[in-house]
């Protein structure tokens, strides 16, 4: 599988019918899910959110001159 790169702009986030909907903007995926999924789910994605940064941050810090 070819990787791609990760998004760089946050996804459409909607509610449709009591179901909150993320949709990508630039194609046909997305993901419904319930309100209580929809908010474990935010809250991983935060958790995810600060390691990934400070794993970014890490690599960046250890580039020397």
């Amino acid at each position: 599988m070819t990787r791609k790169s990760a998004y760089d702009r946050a996804l459409s986030v909607e509610v449709y019918d009591g179901e909150v909907v993320i949709r990508s903007f630039d194609g046909p995926m997305g993901v419904s899910l319930t309100p209580q999924a929809a908010a474990e789910t935010a809250a991983e994605l935060a958790k995810a959110a600060e390691r990934a940064a400070g794993h970014q941050a890490s690599q960046t810090s250890s580039v020397r001159d």
